[in-house]
């Protein structure tokens, strides 16, 4: 039987956990602490090492493989150290600590039965027991009948690899004394690993590359040519990079600066988008690993210079508006690894689907949980498997219930202060703004279509606002300063569809105006607006444009473009009914003092389901000053309005396993 843990003192701990997890955070800890001994800011660091891990999952997207996962960090790695001007690579560091993280994670996978080989008769074939991956496809080929407790003896694949990296080892330390280009060493050590898988991988029997199996060519398959092929580029690759460093005079590098504002935030939005559009090919392992890589780089940010805040702000508010954007990808990556699927017992679960390829005697990968049926039919048609597509079956159809009204009520406040230019000479106004107020709403939500909803609504609210305007024409004593006071009563009306990938709405506003200054009577006036929605593109991050909508920030931002987007309970949102977060970041635009002009602030929100009938709202705006909402929304009457079941369970045509090795 395969050993998926040991028990150690107390704990009984997991051998992918001892074997292949803490070597690679060790990993991860070591390059970091490498970067700083050579000079590197703290916050360089960390984002190169947190680049390195999202890269991870961007490498098993392409490739599902060792291979893949490795090439996408160390791709993922050079490009953030090239983003944020770095020097003083520590390439020996990564290439050989990447060799013995491989060779003892691959222990992990002789423990687990992951990446098992074809049968063999050697004295060192591995015989795994009854219910291991190895047992169940040899039982499936009808190589062994089904009272049978051990599975054919087979080659110890995982074992041939490490064994092959640990002689690579003191051949690396001894080759790096010599070299004088690190990046020669990763180089070579690339070259050595793709060779050894090249000439290792024909026995395999555990296939997680389906378009490996496609073609031979003189006792080769493609996949093991196309390794061959990359280990020799990487071969000349290393020699160009050690004869350039041999003809360069040597110098001292200069000690890297502090990473500009711009590569931080391009590094956080590129593992933002990575943990959005790579999340359903993940172990559960790089899914964790994925979300700790947001962590750490958000600590990393930094607002820009040009924005005026107190120091602790500057200090603090990055990393919290980084974090708040992470919390949507957390979620979205727990809710993907959650969906994906049964595992055998003691495995991760990770939602891989595994077929016997009764051609081949072997165990391919055609799909994961989370892909269309589409698309694994198709692959299934290229490797020739016959016999009853093993796919999922159709979700049942949805069942349609009542519609339900929600009632809403919250707060908003803040306070503004900005300059406006008049049009003669260099005189300007100054206007500084407080502001508070709250408002309540009903709506209704009605089944539109079985995956879209119909909202009709309404909102009434009240700000309350005191303004100072100081007149400036260049001598202090000639200005003119005056306080106001207003009251802003606005009442709104719409009606929207929502569909997960578009939204049209329409409406009207209108607002009653009661402002007067000091010593003077108040002024009233009135004026109705129109009303418009449109959003579009996909459902997790859309387009989002809206004037005096249903969204808008009531009283205090007439309208807004930006992106928003939403997670559901699976991988992908069916129906706006499965949303359990909503989020939005962008421009906001709001009236000005007593001007036509608008004004601008960038900022975001973020709407929460604490269950199907409550929901938690918080947006935030910040430019020329700072604006807060918070909200609460209650349902109440009739149920969902349209329910949403998962995917079911594989057929049992199909083999599903498990593991965190490829």
């Amino acid at each position: 039987m395969p050993i998926h843990s040991v028990h150690l003192g107390a704990w009984d701990l997991r051998t992918w956990t001892l074997l292949g997890q803490l070597p690679f955070l060790a990993l991860m800890l070591l390059l970091c602490l490498a970067g700083r001994r050579r000079g590197w800011p703290w916050r360089a660091s960390l984002l190169a090492t947190a680049a390195l891990a999202g890269g991870l999952s961007l490498g098993t997207a392409v490739l599902p493989s060792v291979l893949g996962a490795v090439a996408g960090a160390i791709a993922a790695w050079l490009g953030a150290q090239r983003l944020l001007g770095l020097r003083r690579v520590p390439f020996a560091t990564l290439a050989l600590g990447v060799s013995a993280m491989i060779a003892v994670g691959r222990w992990g996978c002789l423990l687990n039965d992951c990446c098992f080989g074809r049968p063999s008769n050697l004295p060192w074939a591995i015989h795994y027991g009854t219910g291991s991956a190895t047992w169940s496809l040899h039982r499936a080929l009808g190589w062994i009948p089904a009272d049978t407790s051990l599975a054919l003896g087979v080659h110890p694949y995982p074992l041939y690899e490490s064994m092959g990296l640990l002689l690579w080892l003191p051949f690396g330390f001894w080759l790096l004394r010599r070299l004088r280009s690190e990046a020669a060493l990763l180089a070579f050590t690339a070259a050595y690993d793709l060779a050894l898988r090249a000439l290792l991988d024909g026995s395999r029997a555990m296939i997680n590359v389906w378009w490996t199996l496609l073609d031979t060519r003189w006792g080769l398959g493609i996949f093991q040519w196309a390794l061959a092929a990359a280990a020799l580029a990487c071969l000349g690759a290393g020699l160009a990079l050690e004869r350039r460093a041999r003809a360069r005079t040597a110098h001292e590098m200069e000690r890297a600066r502090e990473p500009a504002v711009g590569a931080t935030w391009a590094i956080f939005l590129g593992l933002w988008a990575i943990g959005w559009l790579c999340a359903s090919e993940q172990t559960l392992f790089l899914h964790r690993v994925l979300v700790g890589a947001l962590g750490v780089s958000a600590l990393a940010l930094r607002l820009p210079a040009w924005v005026t805040a107190p120091r602790w702000v500057h200090a603090g508010a990055a990393p919290v508006l980084g974090a708040a954007l992470a919390i949507p990808v957390v979620l979205h990556v727990g809710n993907v690894a959650q969906a994906g699927g049964g595992a055998v017992a003691g495995a991760a679960r990770q939602g891989w689907f595994y077929e016997v390829d009764h051609q081949r005697g072997v165990m391919v990968r055609v799909g994961t949980q989370q892909e269309s049926p589409a698309d694994v039919a198709q692959r299934r048609a290229a490797l020739g498997l016959t016999g009853p597509a093993a796919l999922p079956p159709a979700p049942a159809p949805p069942e349609e219930a009542a519609g339900r009204t929600w009632l809403a009520a919250g707060g908003l406040g803040g306070h503004a202060s900005y300059r406006v230019g008049n049009s003669c000479g260099g005189d300007y106004t100054l206007y500084d703004r407080s502001a508070g107020g709250g408002w309540v709403e009903v709506e209704h939500e009605v089944p539109a279509t079985p995956t879209s909803v119909l909202w009709v609504g309404g909102r009434a609210s009240a700000l309350f606002e005191s303004q100072t305007k100081t007149v400036h024409s260049g001598d202090t004593s000639t200005d003119v300063v005056t306080r106001y006071a207003m009251d802003l009563y606005t009442a709104q009306l719409w009606g929207e569809w929502e569909h997960p990938n578009l939204t049209l709405g329409t409406g009207f506003c209108g607002t009653l105006k009661n402002q007067g200054a000091e010593g003077d009577g108040a002024r009233v006036a009135g004026v109705l607006r129109p009303a418009v929605h449109v959003r579009a593109g996909a459902s997790f991050l859309a387009v989002d444009a809206g004037y005096c909508d249903r969204g808008s920030l009531l009283g205090l931002a007439s309208g807004h473009i930006g992106l928003s987007g939403a997670i559901g309970k699976g991988a992908r949102i069916r129906h706006p009914d499965d949303t359990l977060v909503r989020y939005y970041f962008g421009g906001l635009v709001f009236p000005g003092a007593d001007t036509e002009q608008h004004r601008f602030m960038l900022g975001g929100g973020l709407e929460m389901f604490a269950s199907p009938r409550l929901a938690i709202g918080l947006a935030a705006a910040g430019g020329d000053g700072f604006f807060g909402l918070g909200y609460l929304r209650a349902a109440i009457g009739g149920g969902r309005t349209l329910s949403r079941a998962g995917l079911p369970a594989p057929r049992e045509s199909l083999v599903e396993t498990s593991g965190d090795g490829e």
